[in-house]
């Protein structure tokens, strides 16, 4: 676990990446390699990104990348979840990080 000091979007990513992988690492090869791979490099960005804004004095241009690369990461987790890739049922849903980014 993340020490506390960690901003609370940056923990919920952290934590919504360490429930992903595990799943990802289930999917069937042909998916793993498309949208499980697009998934994970999304939410590995957005992680980067948060990571940005928070230690960053400007942190208008970080917050804005991390909502574009949030809201593609999404569209690609409602196609995961579609095709049954991952279950919808995550611990710690992207909708978490999108208000914890407002905080």
């Amino acid at each position: 676990m993340m020490a506390t000091s960690v901003p609370q979007a940056v923990q919920s990513c952290h934590d919504l990446l360490l429930w992903l992988i595990p799943q990802l690492d289930e999917c069937p090869r042909s998916r793993r390699f498309t949208l499980g791979e697009r998934l994970e490099a999304g939410l590995l960005d957005v992680l980067e990104l948060l990571v940005e804004a928070a230690y960053t004095r400007h942190k208008e241009a970080p917050l804005r990348h991390t909502n574009l690369r949030h809201a593609s990461t999404s569209v690609t987790r409602g196609c995961s979840m579609t095709c049954a890739i991952i279950s919808p049922a995550s611990p710690r849903g992207t909708q978490k990080i999108a208000v914890d980014q407002a905080r």
